[in-house]
């Protein structure tokens, strides 16, 4: 699944390409996505689309007039809410570009400076979304309970120490839950505790005043690396015009099971991979040493 960096990658895609566009038309897959899609959505045709921004791991597409009609009358205006999933891909292209099986959502827009734009989603598996809600969206599930995001002001270290306290969790399951920090996924946990010499399976409550400031210092300048190089791409992610990401090359833990800790020579080790919660977990067994919580070190 896109974390935040691959989120953040296809949301400054589609801002370069579309902010302040037009939407001429749009097509809608029979099926939906993970959901079905609502059939209000097409009323948004013809509206501008003031804003484009990401919230935890979705792109919110903010269109300026108050228009489709809800029940309880006109709002501040509607937001689609797309979500990658597992599989999916948003692409800018041009309107004559030919479409695919696995293009489910297709939004033509008419250019502030003239021309045309398409913003194609493509998801295999199906198991993205988009929504379409009316602002503001931080009051609909699941955006009304979200933890800080790291790349924001909200990301403190207090607040870190907050979602910590009390939680016998192990930390990288800790900071999996969109409740304590959003965006965060496997890869970035991984490679975060990694620079934080931190082990994957410490209880969260026992993280101690310098481990919850190294760990607070790694995550935002990790995350802004890998946006930087575009993500990774294991498998499916690519940006807006197809390339894939680069970041995959500078994982120092994850996916490198078997092979010896870039940090190098003794007293490193070999990455181990270990399995959390049915994920696979990627870890330096030596400059992240297990029970050093326990002896109170």
């Amino acid at each position: 699944m896109p974390e935040l960096p691959e989120v953040e990658v296809a949301m400054k895609g589609i801002k370069a390409a579309f902010e302040g566009a037009t939407l001429a038309q749009l097509q809608l897959g029979p099926y939906g996505l993970r959901r079905p899609f609502d059939p209000r959505t097409r009323q948004l045709r013809g509206q501008r689309l003031g804003r484009v921004r990401r919230l935890a791991k979705y792109i919110l597409l903010d269109f300026e007039d108050p228009q489709p009609k809800s029940p309880g009358g006109e709002g501040a205006g509607w937001s689609l809410a797309l979500h990658l999933g597992m599989s999916g891909r948003a692409l800018v292209t041009t309107t004559d570009s030919a479409l695919g099986r696995h293009d489910h959502v297709v939004l033509d827009f008419t250019l502030p400076q003239g021309g045309q734009g398409r913003l194609v989603v493509t998801d295999p598996r199906r198991f993205g979304a988009l929504d379409l809600l009316q602002r503001p969206v931080e009051g609909h599930p699941p955006f009304n309970a979200l933890g800080p995001d790291p790349l924001e002001p909200g990301f403190t270290k207090a607040a870190l120490a907050v979602a910590c306290k009390g939680r016998r969790a192990p930390i990288k399951n800790l900071l999996l839950d969109q409740k304590a920090v959003v965006g965060l996924g496997n890869i970035y946990v991984c490679e975060a505790l990694f620079r934080a010499a931190i082990h994957p399976a410490q209880p969260a409550c026992t993280l101690r005043p310098s481990q919850l400031a190294k760990l607070h210092a790694v995550i935002p300048p990790l995350l802004r690396q890998a946006v930087a190089a575009g993500g990774s791409t294991l498998r499916d992610h690519a940006g807006t015009d197809g390339r894939p990401g680069a970041f995959q090359q500078l994982h120092q833990v994850y996916g490198r099971e078997g092979q010896p800790c870039v940090l190098g020579g003794a007293p490193h080790g070999t990455i181990k991979r270990m399995v959390q919660a049915g994920r696979s977990t990627f870890h330096c067994p030596t400059c992240q040493p297990p029970g050093t919580w326990e002896a109170g070190t």
